[in-house]
């Protein structure tokens, strides 16, 4: 499979989202993206099956947030939730040198734990993406150092 829409599969315990047409080659980004568990962010697993690579998160404690929201009404509550955590998520990948582009804001990748009350997004270091799916854009990294700069006030 040689897109970008994620896959979900389901079975008895576990739940998973698959993206797949992840490069070759491993980068940087990608391997501390993989071995460091950055608050914030979903775990992956880079996976090999027929020559392709594709990257494997388990989300089985959390929901989808068109699984959630489907069922449930968005409140000011979800959406301060929602702030908070891509705030803190923007954070812990700054203090590991990672980049904001690297954390998926597509509405298919996020996750929502419903016993904490925070959102959880899928990070990865894809370079390109087809249109309408979107990473952190120019203007959410704006929107972060106009943040940093009120917090040193």
């Amino acid at each position: 499979m040689s897109n970008y829409s994620p896959q979900f599969k389901n079975d008895f315990q576990h739940s998973f989202m698959y993206l797949h047409s992840v490069p070759q080659e491993e980068n940087h980004e990608q391997k501390i993206l993989r071995q460091c568990q950055i608050p914030g962010t979903l775990s992956f697993r880079l996976l090999e099956e027929e020559g392709e690579n594709f990257l494997q998160y388990d989300f089985s404690p959390y929901q989808s947030m068109p699984v959630f929201f489907s069922q449930k009404k968005m409140r000011l509550s979800h959406l301060s939730a929602l702030f908070l955590s891509l705030q803190n998520a923007l954070r812990n990948m700054e203090e590991y040198l990672l980049s904001p582009s690297l954390l998926s804001i597509d509405w298919e990748e996020i996750f929502y734990d419903v016993e904490n009350q925070q959102f959880l997004f899928s990070s990865h270091s894809l370079q390109r993406r087809i249109s309408g799916r979107r990473l952190i854009c120019p203007f959410w990294s704006r929107y972060w150092k106009i943040l940093m700069k009120k917090r040193k006030l």
